[in-house]
């Protein structure tokens, strides 16, 4: 097995304590700091972490789209799909817009 793969075994071993990291984090950053006004670098990582959230959850790229949507995720990142990403957060120009 090459490094490629173990490193995609690993991760893959790891998807699950991965999701529930990023879920918790979520939940946990919006009850200390409900105003979404004062967040500031906050709301990048919460961004980031609804992102993946959705991409984990989702049985396609348009089930991830309309996930994303529901928790307040504008556009997604596909690389196996050509997309590019636009939103301020991924750029690292800043916070990005809701």
């Amino acid at each position: 097995m090459g490094m490629e793969s173990k490193a995609n075994a690993r991760l893959i071993a790891a998807a699950p304590e991965l999701l529930e990291a990023c879920r918790t984090l979520v939940s946990v950053v919006e009850q200390l700091i409900p105003e979404e006004s004062v967040r500031g670098v906050a709301d990048v990582v919460l961004y980031q972490g609804r992102a993946a959230i959705a991409k984990a959850t989702a049985d396609d790229v348009a089930e991830a789209t309309e996930v994303a949507a529901e928790l307040g995720v504008e556009d997604l990142y596909f690389p196996a799909h050509g997309a590019t990403r636009s939103t301020p957060a991924y750029k690292g120009e800043g916070e990005g817009e809701k």
